[in-house]
């Protein structure tokens, strides 16, 4: 899949394809402004590119094959290549709202993070079994959400890596993701074929005690306050209406 993304200044557009390159665009005349040669993996088709601008714009990441690069985007000069794992193929990246990390996705149920100054790993993110297809930082940085082939998304500290959630609820592939301005919710898209191909999860507690009080005439059980509030025990200040 080739990949298409506006700078946060909305003054370029930056794009990146199965034919080894990514190129840099002024966004209002289509000039090309800047040509970057990604990776030489002989990628075919059937495999995903990823590309992500820093926050300030200075900087843009892509993903092909086993290579990730950062780039200077007023020189179009390499600043950073994370080390090639040839078995893993880079399939989706994303800058942290500071700037700092660099989160992947992979083939296989591998994701990652880096620094993204130093090119050393901080973490790996441990739990898909298919390939992670999409991946975000949640707007104040605190959470990753990645999405893969296993038909799930998961939520991360993006501290530690540690998993906070694992949602349910597609039939079929998960292939993207978006944070709602505020972070409380994640909206997914897959590839059920139906009406709940795309699905949004309250990701507050607040929220979710709202939506079990509105759905519900009874308390919840301990199991039900796990599943579906994400708390170990339930409280009843919290479940008083």
């Amino acid at each position: 899949m080739d990949r298409v993304v506006f700078s946060p200044d909305g003054s370029r557009l930056a794009t990146i394809s199965h034919d080894h390159k990514a190129v840099l665009w002024d966004a209002a005349s289509g000039q090309m402004l800047i040509y970057m040669h990604v990776y030489d993996d002989g990628i075919t088709e059937a495999n995903d590119v990823g590309l992500a601008f820093s926050p300030d714009g200075s900087r843009l990441a892509t993903a092909g094959g086993s290579s990730i690069k950062i780039w200077d985007t007023l020189t179009g000069k390499e600043i950073l290549a994370l080390p090639r794992v040839e078995e893993l193929f880079a399939y989706t990246v994303a800058f942290s709202p500071d700037g700092k990390q660099l989160a992947v996705g992979y083939r296989f149920g591998s994701a990652s993070v880096w620094n993204a100054a130093t090119g050393e790993k901080l973490f790996d993110l441990a739990g898909h079994t298919g390939s992670v297809n999409a991946i975000a930082y949640s707007p104040d940085g605190t959470r990753i959400a990645t999405t893969s082939v296993d038909g799930t998304a998961r939520l991360w500290d993006a501290a530690t890596g540690v998993e906070q959630l694992t949602l349910t609820g597609h039939t079929g592939q998960v292939t993207g993701l978006a944070f709602s301005p505020d972070g409380a919710r994640l909206a997914t898209g897959g590839s059920d074929g139906t009406v709940g191909a795309v699905r949004v999860y309250a990701l507050r507690l607040e929220d979710l005690v709202k939506i079990a009080q509105s759905r519900v005439t009874r308390s919840l059980t301990t199991a039900e306050c796990q599943k579906y509030l994400h708390v170990e025990e339930c409280s009843a200040r919290l479940l008083d209406n």
